[in-house]
């Protein structure tokens, strides 16, 4: 009986429904390629006996782009950039905007934000980087260790430690060639209340070839998930003008 039954069924019927299932599926896939994610974040840091601070305003999208809104004490700016650190700063107040095409001032990939929106804190994005995972370690039976090994001869990094805590990085560590401590960085405070987990606190110091080192320290706040926002399909106003970076 079942194979009478499906034998009868219109083939534009069956059509239909192979056209609704494609239709579904592709919408699915890109509501979850525009994911989005925006923050606001107040930078604060310590370096040669100086303070500084920064306020701005992160809008992330899953595909890599991301839009910066930087308030600082000299003004206002606007950094447009993507994965491959291709970087628009714009100047609204002399309307100017520099261009990178060589991805040497700022790429996406290099936000944490948008590390974790990409999901990469399996190696927090170190194999990018040309790093290789090396070793697993189990620490005090809480935490897991991951060390990554560089492949390139020439890279001043040599290794990278990366501590987690149930799943979840809270540590890492960076060494020169001759295994020194170069730079560490801490995550903390982990916001769980919406379906995207991250640290509202990264502080991370830079040791600086002296005995003084570099702190700074990243507060996040205000996450807001697939919410939208003007500023995610921002452009620099047609009559800026352009300049690129040397």
């Amino acid at each position: 009986m079942k194979g009478v039954i499906l034998h009868n069924i219109k083939s534009k019927d069956v059509f239909k429904g192979i056209l609704t299932c494609l239709l579904a599926a592709a919408c699915c896939v890109s509501m979850q390629a525009q994911r989005l994610v925006m923050a606001d974040v107040v930078s604060q840091q310590l370096a040669n006996g100086k303070k500084s601070k920064q306020e701005k305003q992160l809008f992330c999208q899953q595909d890599g782009r991301m839009v910066v809104s930087i308030k600082t004490t000299e003004g206002e700016s606007v950094l447009l950039t993507d994965q491959y650190g291709r970087t628009e700063a714009y100047n609204p107040k002399t309307n100017t905007v520099m261009f990178d095409k060589k991805g040497h001032l700022y790429a996406s990939v290099d936000e944490p934000l948008q590390v974790f929106l990409q999901r990469r804190t399996q190696d927090m994005g170190m194999e990018s980087y040309g790093f290789k995972l090396n070793e697993v370690l189990q620490e005090d039976g809480k935490y897991l260790k991951k060390i990554f090994k560089s492949t390139e001869a020439a890279s001043h990094c040599a290794k990278v430690e990366i501590v987690y805590e149930n799943y979840l990085p809270v540590f890492m560590a960076f060494y020169d060639r001759k295994d020194k401590v170069i730079n560490k960085i801490y995550y903390a405070h982990y916001d769980f209340s919406q379906r995207f987990v991250f640290p509202q606190r990264i502080t991370e110091i830079s040791y600086m070839g002296t005995k003084d080192s570099m702190i700074r320290l990243d507060v996040y706040s205000n996450i807001r998930v697939d919410v939208y926002d003007e500023m995610f399909d921002y452009k620099v106003p047609a009559d800026a003008e352009r300049k690129e970076m040397p």
